[in-house]
């Protein structure tokens, strides 16, 4: 997690001067260190998805393929170039037995 995020430890500590010091019972700071803990985690989440929205904005602002994407032409250039793989080798063939077959 970031740094502006609350631990559930520093919370502990923080709630235990508190009880020391007078301020508050243990039910109470272990309330407060629960309700600081998930505001800390709900916060934390908002800004991981705002930052991942984003994120995403601009890659599709600067038309950015993604990997899904980029698959389907893969397997395109796959068989493409397994058809010229083919052609190339009938061609050597056609030229080989027409080469040798002619005479002027």
């Amino acid at each position: 997690m970031g740094a502006g995020v609350v631990t559930r430890d520093l919370v502990n500590e923080a709630t235990a001067k508190l009880v020391e010091e007078g301020r508050l019972t243990g039910e109470e700071a272990r309330a407060l260190a629960d309700r600081l803990v998930e505001s800390g985690r709900r916060q934390w989440e908002e800004v991981e998805g705002e930052a991942r929205r984003s994120l995403q904005n601009t890659v599709e602002a600067m038309g950015l393929a993604r990997q899904q994407d980029l698959e389907p032409l893969r397997e395109r250039l796959r068989e493409l170039e397994r058809l010229v793989g083919e052609l190339s080798l009938k061609l050597e063939g056609a030229n080989r037995t027409g080469g040798e077959g002619e005479t002027a």
